[in-house]
């Protein structure tokens, strides 16, 4: 008898576990975070809550040079809600 989980990840800018549906997945993509939401870019992801704030708070605490190793930052997020907004 086997019992499906929704799988955990935490967000970047929480640092709260949700639902890995919920969250937007970043790679390192030549060095810059870059988002991924179809899940199939390769390399570790890290994930974030798909919200300005979340966005803003996770830049504030340099958590995407932390997870994907770079000092690059990741795209303005008027570009990444456009790509969020084409992706549904």
């Amino acid at each position: 008898m086997s019992t499906k989980t929704t799988p955990l990840r935490t967000c970047l800018a929480t640092g709260q576990p949700q639902p890995q549906s919920t969250l937007l997945r970043f790679v390192n993509v030549g060095g810059t975070p870059t988002p991924d939401p179809t899940r199939t870019l390769p390399g570790r992801g890290a994930y974030l809550t798909p919200t300005e704030e979340a966005y803003n708070a996770a830049l504030k605490r340099r958590a995407f040079a932390h997870k994907l190793k770079t000092n690059q930052p990741p795209p303005p997020w008027a570009q990444i809600a456009a790509l969020l907004t084409n992706h549904e």
